[in-house]
């Protein structure tokens, strides 16, 4: 198998991985405006209060920070920087090859009809092993990115006090917040819902 077909299929299923653990990511609502509550029913205090609580369980044990941890330096966020450095050296071979046939075209003249079918079929590989290592930079970028807020989230869960609501634990932390009845759905930027019934 050659080193394209191989990290086609590595990318392939590296950005499978991706895709999973992002589509979560899309499927949070973006709903920050739950926190200025107008319902006669719940007050302000009781978003907040439910917020502490929920930050709590979330923080319970450390169990939460250590499960990001070992997600975080899993292989799911493992660099692919060889694969594309793998895939640069490919594209520059294959760009040497064309100019050393362009160049025997030129000393000796030969069939034009095969030696452009081989142009050609050069200009596809090339382009093919480009777009490979644009989505493999892309998934790169994605990777890097989500890492970052994960890290982000672990570093403001570690100095989260949940004992005392702030606009700014708010802030680093919730992503978005369903408000029931009897119930407050929090969606934390971890991707994590937590569900605190009313007292």
């Amino acid at each position: 198998m050659n080193a394209g077909r191989r990290i086609t299929q590595l990318i392939g299923s590296m950005q499978t991985a991706i895709e999973k653990f992002l589509d979560a990511a899309k499927n949070i609502h973006k709903d920050k405006e739950a926190a200025q509550c107008i319902s006669p029913n719940i007050t302000e205090d009781q978003i907040k209060s439910n917020f502490c609580r929920a930050v709590k369980v979330l923080s319970d044990g450390k169990k939460e920070i250590k499960i990001l941890e070992i997600i975080v330096n899993s292989k799911l966020f493992s660099s692919n920087k060889k694969y594309i450095k793998s895939a640069e050296e490919e594209v520059e071979f294959l760009k040497t090859r064309k100019a050393h046939h362009i160049r025997q075209n030129i000393e000796k003249i030969q069939d034009q009809a095969e030696f452009l079918s081989m142009i050609q079929e050069l200009d596809e590989r090339i382009e093919n092993e480009i777009r490979q290592i644009n989505k493999m930079r892309d998934a790169e970028n994605k990777k890097s990115a989500l890492k970052a807020q994960i890290m982000r989230f672990i570093e403001n869960l570690k100095n989260s006090d949940w004992q005392k609501f702030s606009e700014k634990m708010w802030l680093e932390l919730c992503d978005s917040v369903k408000i029931y009845i009897d119930k407050m759905i929090f969606k934390f930027k971890n991707f994590r819902e937590i569900t605190i019934f009313n007292d």
